[in-house]
């Protein structure tokens, strides 16, 4: 079982979900606006690139872009909109599952992400 996801800058493994104070895994609250998976290709993704990112991930995650950070100063969480649709059908996700569910404010997230930005 592969269990990392190749973010654009680095590579995620699924033990870095896991919520360094409460050991559940990270998941964000709310789909971005922006969400890969919402209706009408918000993302402005290319054709064909959700059905790449989808396949790549069918196993393991899709992280929030938002948490992509290259620096790591934001810890990675789970896509609400991947989350939502293959909890069920991703074996790292039913494995991080046990450990709990933390769901992490979107708006709260933006303001860590907006504050580091800023530094």
């Amino acid at each position: 079982m592969n269990e990392d996801h190749f973010g654009e800058d680095r590579v995620i493994h699924a033990i870095e979900l896991l919520d360094r104070d409460s050991a559940r895994m990270r998941v964000v609250g709310d789909k971005c606006g922006t969400c890969i998976l919402r209706p009408g290709n918000p993302a402005m993704l290319r054709a064909g690139r959700l059905s790449e990112l989808l396949e790549q991930a069918a196993e393991t995650f899709v992280p929030c872009h938002k948490t992509l950070d290259p620096r790591r100063r934001v810890q990675p969480a789970v896509c609400r909109g991947f989350f939502d649709a293959h909890q069920d059908r991703s074996p790292v996700l039913k494995a991080l599952s046990s450990f709990g569910v933390l769901f992490v404010d979107a708006h709260e997230l933006e303001k860590e992400i907006t504050a580091l930005a800023l530094r």
